[in-house]
């Protein structure tokens, strides 16, 4: 299986909050016809470099290691052995997850990490393939 990632689902209503919240000043501002371009530019820029730490979050299974992209910064990598569990989960709890429908992925050390794949049959799928200690069981990979 090649490195094909699993680009993340995203809530419709989270990027609509997204994408509003951080274009809703400069927008407004030139509407309201109190333009400073100066503000207008600035206001701008911080909103792209805020979407870009977000936008593309996407999961990646390798043969050791799922890596995990959360913008252009941003990345994780948690070894195939550490996971002991991946759960389905609906938590508001912070994560590089852009959608309510995620999975938690319990790890043997360090914090539990929630995703949210677009595809999560084929995600759990490709981490079965690779992780022979843990067992596909409907929505769940559990120990063997």
């Amino acid at each position: 299986m090649g490195r094909v990632p699993f680009p993340s689902k995203v809530d419709w209503w989270l990027g609509v909050v997204l994408t509003a919240g951080v274009f809703a000043g400069p927008l407004l501002q030139a509407l309201l016809g109190g333009t400073d371009l100066t503000l207008l530019g600035v206001s701008t820029l911080v909103g792209a470099f805020i979407l870009s730490l977000i936008f593309p979050t996407d999961y990646t299974v390798n043969p050791d290691a799922v890596l995990i992209r959360s913008g252009w910064i941003i990345r994780w990598q948690i070894p195939l052995a550490e996971i002991r569990r991946i759960e389905p989960s609906r938590s508001w709890e912070s994560g590089p997850a852009l959608s309510l429908d995620r999975l938690r992925v319990v790890r043997e050390r360090g914090r539990d990490i929630l995703i949210s794949p677009a595809d999560q049959e084929g995600f759990l799928r490709a981490v079965a393939l690779h992780a022979p200690h843990l067992a596909l069981s409907g929505r769940l990979l559990v120990p063997r």
